[in-house]
């Protein structure tokens, strides 16, 4: 399967910034991207502590 030119240009300057980058602004974008993704799985968990039953349980309590 073949890239379009569009995300295959987006791709490489994405590729070129990084290897612009210190080590510290790495850390730095580490970090952000560690925390975003935290928060993206706490939303996760929460909706699915108020919508759906946890698939481990076999028996769920009814609400």
């Amino acid at each position: 399967m073949r890239r379009s030119a569009i995300i295959q240009q987006d791709h490489e300057d994405m590729v070129r910034r990084s290897r612009r980058m210190t080590p510290e602004e790495r850390l730095v974008a580490y970090a952000n991207h560690a925390q975003l993704m935290n928060q993206m799985y706490q939303a996760g968990v929460q909706y699915r502590k108020g919508h759906l039953p946890s698939a481990k349980r076999k028996n769920p309590k009814k609400p």
